[in-house]
């Protein structure tokens, strides 16, 4: 049986996948897996400044299980998936400034997955469900291929490291609908294209 701190371990430690089987939640491990993600977060977080975000182990568990289960289904696409059911985002309690980057520790190796989804099986409903989680969380979705504009507010709560990231991964992989419009955010974009010789102008 596949393991998820196996799964996760993997994932965290190289950005790569290795299966043979859906990987199963075991109660055994999930100590080990809360553990896992707890030190990789805190990491990634020290690497985004302003005052440092807290760990959130239920959204950070949710969302290794939500990739773990996105990777099985591109690797077994003969599972037939129910729409907005096998891959549903659980709910959850209502999102903090924390939320965006705890779901980005697992979400941005999804930038790849959805790649290759899309260009080997387009039709998949792997690829939707991918792009509803980047515009979801478009910290994350920033990074993504995904045209369409993000369904979450770009303010990021305010936390102008967050901010600085998400402008600095747009400047990276610029479309015009992830520009923001307006706001504290829009300014720090302007600035951080500014600062790199880049224009920003209205796309």
């Amino acid at each position: 049986m596949a393991g998820h701190f196996d799964f996760t371990e993997r994932l965290l430690r190289f950005g790569e996948v290795e299966l043979i089987e859906r990987p199963t939640p075991d109660e055994a491990e999930l100590l080990p897996t809360f553990r896992l993600l707890e030190a990789a977060f805190i990491d990634h977080a020290r690497s985004v400044a302003g005052p440092l975000l807290a760990f959130e182990p239920e959204i950070a568990m949710n969302i290794s299980l939500w990739m773990a289960r996105a990777c099985w289904l591109y690797l077994a696409p003969e599972i037939e998936m129910k729409p907005n059911h096998e891959l549903a985002w659980p709910t959850t309690p209502k999102p903090t400034i924390a939320t965006h980057l705890n779901i980005d520790l697992i979400l941005r190796f999804g930038v790849m997955l959805h790649r290759r989804t899309r260009i080997n099986r387009q039709d998949d409903p792997l690829v939707k469900d991918l792009e509803t989680m980047f515009r979801q969380w478009p910290l994350t979705g920033v990074l993504s291929d995904v045209e369409a504009e993000p369904t979450t507010n770009l303010d990021f709560g305010g936390h102008r490291g967050l901010q600085i990231l998400y402008a600095e991964r747009l400047l990276e992989h610029d479309r015009p609908k992830w520009r923001p419009k307006n706001g504290r955010t829009r300014e720090v974009v302007e600035q951080v294209f500014q600062e790199r010789g880049r224009e920003f102008s209205e796309g």
